[in-house]
């Protein structure tokens, strides 16, 4: 006789257990059933594994694309960045040159504004008094 303690996880003789009813008909439809259920858990497992085959794939592919994307976009934004930098530093160097111009010319044309007072200066002729005779 078998008993339940020495079963363990090994099969049983199915055999001698079908010598008596019902046993004879059912263990039969048992082992088909268990059959018919380890095929489906077999194919449910394959197919578990497919899709997760699949989805790593198309995890990658779209990481893939999304760390592309933000490269792309992170490239021209810095190829933006350091075209504004450069601007700036062209333009504040603009700035200063233009003002040292703009201050080097009006010092310039005080200058000639003095020289210009002073010859008018020398040059004007000394009013004299009229005789109110």
């Amino acid at each position: 006789p078998i008993s339940r303690v020495n079963l363990g996880n090994d099969e049983p003789d199915w055999h001698e257990i079908m010598q008596h009813e019902p046993a004879k008909t059912e263990v039969p439809k048992f082992l088909d059933a268990r059959d018919c259920r380890e095929a489906a858990d077999s194919r449910f497992a394959a197919a578990i594994e497919k899709y997760h085959v699949e989805m790593n794939g198309f995890r990658e592919e779209l990481l893939q694309t999304v760390a592309d994307m933000f490269n792309s976009r992170s490239s021209k934004l810095d190829d933006y960045e350091r075209m504004l930098k450069q601007e700036y530093l062209s333009n504040d160097e603009m700035r200063a040159s233009m003002q040292s111009k703009l201050e080097a010319s009006a010092n310039a044309a005080q200058n000639m504004f003095e020289t210009l007072m002073k010859r008018v200066m020398q040059q004007s002729p000394q009013p004299q008094p009229q005789d109110a005779s």
